[in-house]
């Protein structure tokens, strides 16, 4: 009987992987990445008692894998932000040029005025420029978010792909003649109505693929916090064809199943994450618990 004790460890064996689940954002992600760790023996063995054959070695070389792809994700994630937050200084930097311009020429007049007009051209394009380039990175930044997270579905990530594109489209439509070194400042500032006429669409579109990414997220944690009271429930089986009385924890499970079937919010799969370690914890200490009485007896 002594010899299950050792066995319980192996219930623990899914959590390694569970703190994934509940992060909110990529830079919490990237926070908490580094520090989770997976012990290559205690795995190979938690397989091999669940019917899998990888051994330590096809473990480690697999993770090795996984390690590798998960760095080219996160340096594309990184490239994109890097990109964003470069334009988007970039914008400000032009913003503040132009207005500075602009003020000199609404208050100058006759020659000053119509001398000013080429520089607040200049200004005025380039300010534009980089309205729009702002405006695309940070689509190109979502995303590059969207289609290197290992937790948003294929079918997410290719309709998000589909909308950013098209809004991409949209918005580098607006300005289409904005290269052009003829361009006056009464097209620009066509042009610029026209980007302007675009931002209801645009926030309205990132809104959206905000919501589609944290649903996808939700339904992967849940079906992460599923597979594990799978495990669960196959581990209560095999004790309680030993002898051991689970009947308690199997009616928790049930309940936290329940639970994670419900959960709607990040806020709800924390808490069915929180309530799975309990299960796990109570099944943990019931299993030592009989192993010990069952010691005493021999």
């Amino acid at each position: 009987m002594l010899s299950y004790m050792k066995q319980i460890t192996y219930i623990l064996t899914p959590l390694v992987l569970l703190g994934m689940l509940v992060v909110a954002s990529p830079a919490q992600a990237s926070s908490l990445r580094p520090n989770i760790s997976v012990d290559t023996t205690v795995q190979a063995d938690a397989n091999a008692l669940s019917g899998r054959s990888e051994s330590a070695v096809e473990l480690r070389a697999r993770l090795d894998v996984e390690k590798r792809e998960r760095d080219t994700r996160r340096e594309e994630m990184e490239d994109a932000r890097t990109e964003y937050e470069d334009t988007r200084q970039e914008y400000k930097d032009e913003r503040g040029a132009f207005l500075d311009i602009r003020t000199r020429w609404n208050t100058a007049t006759g020659e000053e005025k119509h001398a000013l007009r080429a520089d607040v051209t200049v200004r005025a394009k380039a300010f534009l420029d980089k309205s729009v380039a702002t405006l695309v990175t940070k689509l190109n930044r979502i995303k590059a978010w969207v289609q290197n997270h290992p937790r948003i579905s294929d079918e997410v990530e290719a309709e998000v792909t589909i909308k950013i594109d098209a809004e991409i489209a949209a918005i580098e439509g607006a300005v289409t003649s904005l290269e052009s070194e003829s361009t006056t400042l009464e097209e620009i500032q066509a042009m610029s109505a026209r980007v302007r006429s675009r931002l209801a669409t645009y926030h309205e579109t990132v809104q959206e693929i905000i919501g589609k990414m944290k649903d996808s997220r939700i339904e992967h944690a849940q079906t992460k916090l599923l597979d594990i009271a799978t495990q669960i429930e196959a581990r209560i089986v095999y004790y309680t064809d030993l002898g051991v009385d689970l009947d308690s924890e199997r009616e928790h499970l049930a309940r936290v199943k329940a639970q994670v079937d419900a959960a709607g919010t990040a806020e709800e799969i924390r808490a069915s994450f929180h309530a799975m370690q309990e299960v796990i914890a109570e099944l943990k200490a019931s299993v030592k618990a009989s192993a010990e009485a069952q010691a005493e007896i021999q």
